[in-house]
């Protein structure tokens, strides 16, 4: 017999699931600050989907800016190496008309490839170690490229950054 779950974030059917009911009442906890957890679920969740034909577009049409949709595609993969015609493969759009519209919205598709890898770099920082694993993660073929893009959007280097956040998180 499976125990209702009150639906804070997701709800489970009423078939006895044991993982995915055990997972969801974790989720629904108030016990723990699981936003990084949940977050990675719900994007593990979609990768499944991603390999199918369509999926990308349908789960971008929602987003009213141009810059978001790609932002949320770069985001689905970020180690991949995007390429601005892959980013038009998935919107249905030719490159020209791409370009022009991130003009209007006064971005560059190299600028959101960039603050999206940047921004995964940082939040990995908090809790990878190693600097060759958050490059790759990132994207990034060369390590030493990567500390140099991370140190040039920042303003310190990756090993910097890491040691003053784990400066200013208090260890229990």
């Amino acid at each position: 017999m499976t125990v209702p779950v009150p639906a804070k974030f997701l709800r489970a059917s009423n078939v006895p699931t044991g993982l995915l009911n055990e997972m969801i009442a974790y989720l629904n906890s108030e016990e723990r600050n699981h936003h990084n957890f949940s977050e990675l679920l719900l994007f593990s969740c979609l990768s499944i989907f991603a390999a199918c034909k369509g999926f990308i577009t349908l789960l971008t049409n929602g987003v009213l800016s141009v810059s978001g949709k790609v932002r949320n595609i770069v985001n689905m993969k970020l180690a991949h190496p995007w390429k601005l015609k892959d980013i038009c493969d998935c919107l249905y759009i030719s490159e020209s008309l791409l370009k022009k519209k991130l003009k209007q919205e006064q971005t560059t598709f190299s600028q959101i490839l960039l603050d999206a890898r940047m921004q995964h770099a940082k939040n990995l920082i908090r809790v990878e170690g190693s600097v060759n694993k958050i490059a790759e993660q990132c994207g990034y073929a060369s390590t030493s490229y990567f500390i140099y893009a991370f140190r040039k959007h920042f303003g310190n280097s990756p090993k910097r950054v890491s040691k003053e956040y784990r400066v200013m998180t208090p260890t229990y």
